[in-house]
């Protein structure tokens, strides 16, 4: 049974481990979308309609 519980323990740490690298994978093969990246260079118009947007 100890045997059993070690190897479990193993199989969850691995299981873990993979899920990190997966996070981590996604993030690298799917970069942000470009609106993120406008929307800090956004014009005085696109300012003005996202703030009464706000409102």
């Amino acid at each position: 049974m100890a045997q059993l519980r070690q190897r479990n323990a193993e199989l969850e740490a691995t299981v873990e481990i993979l899920k990190a690298a997966t996070s981590f994978f996604a993030r690298e093969c799917d970069p942000p979308p470009p609106s993120s990246v406008s929307s800090s260079t956004s014009t005085e118009t696109g300012s003005e309609s996202h703030r009464s947007a706000q409102r």
